[in-house]
């Protein structure tokens, strides 16, 4: 998996095809999911935009990671970078949290601490392949 990553590092093409300078490009979550539809452009051109290919390892974690393997070390790295602490995210409930520390990998999913802005209370949850 081949990934670009924008100057702010939160917004991420996935290179589906290349063929030199072309590419065929779309949109993905950091859960690794497509978002619109596949556009094609030049990497010069991407590059003059700011976008810069994102680190090997990153796009091996987040592949492993929606493979299902939890317990693996680029797993671990790819999730920290996409999820770094301080992110603001949004929860499926619509909620805003901060992420505020994290709690690995571990067999049944990937586990980050959050808290509401103002709040001290930290909140658990976790983060697996399927979603849940």
């Amino acid at each position: 998996m081949k990934l670009l990553a924008d100057i702010t590092g939160e917004q991420f093409l996935q290179i589906l095809e290349q063929d030199d300078d072309k590419v065929l490009v779309q949109f993905i979550s950091n859960e690794g999911i497509g978002k619109g539809v596949p556009f094609k452009d030049s990497l010069k051109g991407l590059y003059l935009a700011g976008w810069t290919p994102r680190a090997t390892s990153t796009a091996i974690g987040l592949h492993r990671f929606k493979q299902g393997m939890l317990e693996d070390a680029h797993v671990s790295f790819a999730l920290h970078q996409l999820y770094p602490l301080g992110r603001k995210v949004k929860l499926p409930s619509g909620e805003v949290v901060r992420i505020a520390s994290y709690a690995n990998t571990h067999s049944d999913g990937y586990y980050m601490f959050v808290r509401l802005d103002g709040d001290e209370d930290l909140t658990r949850l976790k983060m697996s392949p399927n979603g849940s």
